[in-house]
């Protein structure tokens, strides 16, 4: 199995790069009732088990709603993730009277956390794997303020480890691979001008100057 991929049968799995993708029991996927539901859902899974409290997230999700409204509009929506999540809502758990929280453990899996351990780690095969995770931007089609700092620095991350990768490829001199991952990093960030050169850099030594002269 890939050290991308969980090694365990966790209950309820979340992949949050990308389309949303939720699955319960290793085989049941899950579709919300809303794309609320599925952000109020990522909010909680990207807090790693921290409690946060209801009002909080009610203005978060529903910010042009009166407060009344949002945590009318959050219990609802609650008790739809729940009834989707069947075997796993338990997992979605009252920390204190006013806040709520995703379970951690073994029954839970989520690609970003999975990202963001393995991101810390300085080898080869962590980094790779930390790589195949990255399916696309954090919860892809949603665009609230809330979100973007979050998306914006796994984004970073995400380019730096290609980037870092593309580099060990070059010092191989396998310049193809190196090629490829250091035009990943420029498709993510157009303006990184140290993938740009190692780049142009990896052209020249593969035999494509008028690629790299190009790209100059």
């Amino acid at each position: 199995m890939s050290p991308a991929q969980p090694t365990f049968s966790p209950r309820l799995t979340m992949r949050l790069f990308g389309e949303a993708e939720i699955v319960v029991d290793g085989s049941n996927p899950v579709q919300l009732p809303s794309r609320r539901a599925v952000w109020l859902l990522g909010i909680l899974a990207l807090r790693n088990g921290q409690p946060i409290e209801r009002q909080r997230l009610a203005g978060l999700i529903w910010p042009d709603s009166s407060d009344a409204s949002a945590l009318h509009n959050l219990r609802q929506t609650l008790a739809g993730i729940r009834r989707s999540l069947g075997s796993a809502a338990d997992l979605l758990a009252n920390a204190f009277p006013r806040s709520i929280l995703l379970k951690t453990g073994p029954e839970f899996w989520v690609d970003v956390i999975a990202f963001d351990s393995l991101s810390k780690e300085s080898s080869f095969s962590s980094m790779e794997a930390a790589v195949e995770l990255y399916r696309g931007p954090l919860l892809a089609g949603c665009d609230e303020p809330y979100l973007l700092e979050e998306r914006e620095a796994r984004e970073r991350e995400y380019a730096s480890l290609v980037e870092r990768l593309g580099s060990r490829f070059a010092s191989a001199q396998d310049h193809r691979k190196a090629i490829d991952a250091f035009r990943r990093v420029i498709a993510t960030d157009p303006y990184r001008e140290s993938a740009v050169r190692a780049l142009m850099s990896s052209l020249v030594q593969s035999g494509e100057a008028a690629a790299a002269l190009e790209l100059y």
